[in-house]
């Protein structure tokens, strides 16, 4: 997205046991970095799911 808009994006892949971070080669620090801080706040939402 970035490459083509100039936006940033984050993205990860559900469904599977751990989230599944999604960059592109053309994706910037910052984009990386959002989609590692949104996995990890999908993967502790699951985590307290699971846990009560």
């Amino acid at each position: 997205m970035r490459y083509l808009s100039g936006i940033n994006g984050a993205g990860i892949a559900l469904g599977a046991q751990v989230p599944v971070i999604l960059t592109s080669r053309a994706s910037g620090a910052q984009t990386r970095k959002a989609s590692s801080a949104l996995a990890l706040i999908y993967a502790r939402y699951i985590e307290a799911a699971y846990v009560t």
